[in-house]
């Protein structure tokens, strides 16, 4: 501060605000705003006591819970990967049970832009198969579209055997973590392990990328449409 002072009383007064604007011209040029992270909150399934639908063979096939997770967790690394200033949490990174309060609570601490709870399916009927999409209420543009987006992506390329879209009101009861989650959410059921075929694709590390990154471009694609 002595050093500026005895600068300012020593410079000619039409050169004492040279300095002053010199070094509000560089902070003017090298300021940039702060752009706020797209979160995207990814919820594995079931966990720890809860396996979720239980594998035919457990020799050789994963529970649902463990499928969700390892599909999960691809699905955040390929947002961290290629999707900028996206802020990625797990509401499980490990074999661990979680009520639906938990999740909920997770997602909506974080201020989440999004909710994706991923899930297998499960039917008596063995050759039901296909992925389904599940959303609180379609007249909610954000999550339709997402949902919409999610079953654009899996008819492309990943399964090409959607089961659609449902509501609270097409399935006649409500989900709890889409219910009470604060930003666009959907549940996206990625299979049917009670169908020996589809079973041994969502093991498959192959099919669990497939998946992932068919999630991955849905997600990329809202971004884009909401320009977050």
């Amino acid at each position: 501060m002595l050093v500026v002072k005895k600068f300012w009383a020593a410079s000619p007064k039409p050169f004492r605000w040279i300095f002053p604007c010199m070094l509000l011209a560089f902070l003017l040029i090298s300021w940039q705003p702060v752009q706020k992270k797209f979160v995207v909150v990814i919820d594995p399934g079931h966990g720890g006591k809860d396996p979720g639908a239980e594998a035919s063979n457990t020799k050789k096939y994963d529970h649902e819970k463990d499928i969700c997770l390892k599909v999960s967790i691809k699905l955040a690394d390929y947002l961290a990967e290629r999707l900028p200033n996206t802020k990625v949490i797990l509401t499980r990174s490990s074999d661990k049970f979680l009520s639906l309060e938990e999740r909920v609570f997770i997602a909506n601490a974080a201020k989440a832009n999004i909710f994706l709870s991923i899930h297998c399916n499960s039917n008596p009927i063995r050759s039901i198969h296909g992925t389904q999409l599940h959303l609180h209420d379609k007249a909610s543009k954000e999550s339709n579209f997402l949902a919409k987006s999610l079953d654009a992506e899996f008819n492309k390329k990943a399964r090409r055997n959607s089961k659609g879209l449902q509501d609270s009101r097409s399935r006649g009861h409500d989900l709890y973590v889409l219910q009470y989650s604060e930003m666009p959410a959907v549940l996206v059921e990625i299979g049917f392990l009670s169908n020996q075929e589809e079973e041994k694709y969502l093991n498959s590390d192959h099919g669990q990328a497939v998946i992932a990154s068919a999630m991955f471009r849905a997600v990329r694609t809202y971004k884009a449409h909401y320009k977050m």
